[in-house]
């Protein structure tokens, strides 16, 4: 579910602590779209497309944060690997 306003993202930034102060790692999410489900007409491969809105995020956060999505739904029923 995704909820609006700023959220400390510490987790998913580079050398930073949660105990160091919080506006150094916040960020805002305006907006997360997910699509249908497609399939590659070349590799036959299933996916979707995710897109991330959002004000002063870096490239590698925001695939951090969807590594993690996956891993989490992929591993679901194995609660020993979370």
């Amino acid at each position: 579910v995704f909820e609006g306003g700023p959220k400390d993202f510490h987790n998913f930034t580079a050398d930073k602590c949660s105990d160091e102060a919080a506006t150094d790692t916040q960020r805002l999410v305006t907006r997360f779209t997910c699509s249908q489900t497609r399939i590659s007409p070349t590799t036959g491969v299933e996916y979707v497309a995710l897109e991330v809105q959002g004000d002063s995020f870096i490239y590698h956060q925001i695939r951090k944060m969807v590594g993690l999505a996956i891993f989490a739904l992929r591993y679901v029923d194995d609660t020993s690997r979370l």
